[in-house]
């Protein structure tokens, strides 16, 4: 027992006559050889699951005496393992709130009605910061899953499994083959003509994942009499509560029945992964489309992440035996909070593994950090699409997660008791470690850096486009060819043109004839047959022109690099000013840095320290960069494919003409020349990430430009 046995509030609970409801079924259950004990209320499906010590005393309790006597009486018998009066007050509270409880005399427990709404208040607040607004129930399908029970022979067989293994496996594949035309096709999926069939495809999976579960927990003899709808990001989704399958005893059956709806799920999507990849375009490939997504996403970055309390996290606490997982990772943290750093060492050590220990701590930080990603992540995403709702969802977010722990703190700071010997104590503790805090935030530098990707270039290069259009009939030269100054690199024909040129010459002949006769007959026509003259001959001459460019030779001497897809293009229409070849005359090579508009504003703004590249290949050298520039104009084209997506880079490609250096958003140049050396070579594209060290800076101001750009970029504020 804590040695802070009374409570102020005791006065307030002590005269109420409680007991056990008497529908309250009881299930012992063992975690890591500990008895825990499971309170189910038949008639609501409501649980309470605790510990031996408070089930005792839950046990004890006889509505024919009040609590303060029932609690004297049962100090008395066991005063090693009664629980204090808080901890009392704190048993009532969570077995009301799940119905738990016969109070014979109801008019005196105002206290715990107080307390109670007080509870739900908070879970009301912990729901729509979790983005889970309401649950609706709907419908009770106990009689429907009974009646059909006999599908969970089949969908949990060892047959069901391998046909799962295959069918997954098969699913793999298809993605493999066909990852790029996923990437192409996802930037339609939530345009507003997808939309419908998006939902449609949503409902659907999460309809079956919900049978699953039904289906599973009726496979070990339980019951299901919630269905209804639950609103996800104001999206309706069905649900069914199989709180259920809480009572069995075996921890394996709990958890096939957590990964039950998974196991669906996953399997349907693989199936019209492997429809999708099989089909053109039409309703059945878009429909395929969207249920591949919508399942693998749910699945994997939802149901999959123990972190939530969705599906996986039902399976991580049943597997670690660790019961209530989230709500003791988080209450032994602040046990340990409490203790090390205000010396407050009154509460039980419930916690007494030094390997569950580390497992509560983990989870309890983990759980709290992402919370604060997926936060952020779920307020962009809102944002981007209805911003007033993002900027709610934000405010909302932010009270939860930082204001309201922060006045939680201060007032335990200011006015818990169990502080009243060592307040001022506690007082210069807290001001030292927020001190030292906001120093380090705002005052202590760091190194400050921006990182791009880029590619190796040999400088002083000519590109080599098709001046006309025509086809192309043959290349003369080889990749990484030494060329010379006039050699014949390409030859094209273009019928349409030496048509033009018979055609314009024919029309000349006949001019000069109408010239002649003209003179000899009729003066005064001579004037407008030699505009016309002089019209033809002028056009001749442009299609003359036009006519060489069809044999395209080299400038100046150096090294040709054909294009990657130049053998693709012969006996093909070329259009004019596609790029065939660029020449490099020296051997003198740069690195060229993409930097998005983003982090340019920095460069322009600071000095640059240093500048220096990894290149692919070549990881373990720093190369620094010299003569470094930063090229002040905007530009669209990427200086290879291989930068953008399109050719397995980061930078996001419209890709209008197939060659993958159209950026979608414009960006910045930064070019410097490339350390001469014996021991490294260089290659024309070679891939590498250039880093631009800038002078120190503080956390405060990296975050304060972060939160700006995002701002500026996503809204425009």
């Amino acid at each position: 027992m804590s040695a802070n046995i009374y409570s102020e509030n005791w006065f307030r609970v002590s005269k109420l006559r409680v007991s056990l409801l008497d529908s309250v079924k009881i299930h012992k259950q063992y975690f890591k050889k500990t008895v825990w004990y499971l309170f189910e209320e038949v008639h609501n499906n409501s649980y309470f699951r605790t510990e031996e010590n408070a089930y005792r005393f839950i046990k004890s309790l006889d509505s024919a005496k009040n609590l303060d006597e029932n609690w004297k009486e049962y100090i008395n018998k066991y005063p090693e393992i009664s629980p204090n009066q808080d901890e009392v007050i704190s048993i009532l509270i969570q077995m009301h709130s799940n119905n738990l409880l016969y109070f014979k005399n109801k008019g005196q427990n105002e206290y715990i009605f107080d307390k109670l709404k007080k509870k739900k208040k908070k879970e009301l607040l912990q729901k729509i910061n979790s983005f889970l607004f309401i649950k609706i129930p709907i419908y009770n399908p106990n009689k429907l899953l009974n009646n059909i029970k006999f599908l969970s022979k089949f969908i949990f067989s060892k047959t069901s499994l391998i046909l799962w293994i295959v069918v997954i496996l098969l699913a793999i594949n298809a993605v493999i083959q066909n990852h790029h035309n996923i990437f192409l096709q996802t930037q339609g999926m939530l345009a507003p003509s997808n939309l419908i069939l998006l939902y449609i495809s949503m409902f659907v999976l999460k309809l079956l994942h919900e049978l699953a579960h039904g289906i599973a927990v009726k496979k070990y003899s339980g019951n299901i009499y919630t269905f209804g709808l639950m609103f996800i990001l104001f999206t309706p989704l069905p649900y069914v509560d199989a709180t259920n399958s809480w009572s069995f005893k075996n921890k394996w059956h709990r958890i096939l029945v957590s990964s039950a709806g998974m196991y669906l799920e996953l399997f349907v999507a693989g199936i019209f992964t492997v429809i999708w990849a099989n089909t053109g375009e039409g309703l059945l490939n878009s429909l395929a489309f969207n249920i591949m997504v919508a399942g693998s996403v749910s699945s994997i970055l939802f149901n999959a992440n123990p972190l939530l309390k969705f599906d996986s996290y039902f399976i991580l606490s049943d597997y670690l035996e660790l019961p209530n997982l989230y709500q003791r990772s988080h209450s032994y943290s602040l046990y340990l909070f409490k203790k090390y750093l205000f010396k407050i060492d009154d509460e039980e050590k419930y916690y007494q593994e030094k390997t569950e220990a580390i497992q509560l701590i983990t989870y309890g930080v983990l759980s709290y950090v992402y919370k604060f990603i997926l936060t952020f992540g779920i307020v962009i995403f809102v944002a981007d699409q209805w911003f007033e709702i993002g900027v709610i969802i934000f405010i909302i977010s932010f009270y939860s997660l930082i204001l309201k722990p922060i006045v939680t703190f201060v007032k335990f700071i200011l006015y818990d008791e169990r502080l009243y010997k060592n307040r001022k104590s506690s007082l210069f503790v807290v001001l030292i470690f927020t001190t030292l805090i906001i120093l380090a935030f705002t005052m202590i530098p760091i190194a400050n850096s921006i990182k791009a990707n880029g590619v190796v270039n040999l400088k002083n290069s000519e590109k080599i486009y098709a001046k006309t259009e025509g086809i192309l009939v043959e290349v003369f030269v080889e990749n990484s060819q030494v060329v010379n100054k006039g050699d014949l690199l390409f030859k094209f024909t273009n019928a349409e043109l030496d048509f033009d040129i018979l055609e314009t010459q024919a029309k000349i002949d006949e001019t000069v004839k109408l010239r002649l006769k003209a003179i000899s007959r009729s003066i005064d026509q001579i004037k407008p047959i030699e505009e016309k003259l002089e019209f033809l001959d002028e056009k001749l001459e442009f299609l003359n022109e036009k006519q060489s460019e069809l044999r395209v030779t080299a400038s100046k001497s150096g090294v040709i690099i054909l294009e990657k897809d130049i053998g693709k293009y012969l006996q093909g229409y070329i259009k004019r000013y596609t790029k065939l070849a660029t020449i490099f005359h020296s051997n003198e090579f740069e690195f060229i840095g993409v930097i998005n508009q983003e982090e340019v504003s920095n460069l322009f703004n600071q000095e640059l320290i240093n500048t220096s590249v990894k290149l692919y290949g070549n990881v373990e050298n720093t190369i620094k960069l010299y003569n470094t520039v930063i090229i002040p104009h905007e530009k669209n084209e990427l200086p290879s494919a291989s930068l953008g997506w399109s050719g397995g880079g980061d930078i996001e490609v419209s890709n209008p003409d197939g060659n993958g250096l159209q950026a979608v958003e414009s960006f910045f140049e930064i070019r410097g020349d490339l350390t001469n050396s014996e021991d490294w070579k260089y290659y024309q594209d070679q891939y590498g990430i250039i880093k631009i060290s800038l002078h120190p800076t503080t956390l405060f101001e990296k975050l304060r430009l972060t939160i700006y750009q995002v701002l500026q970029k996503r809204y425009r504020l």
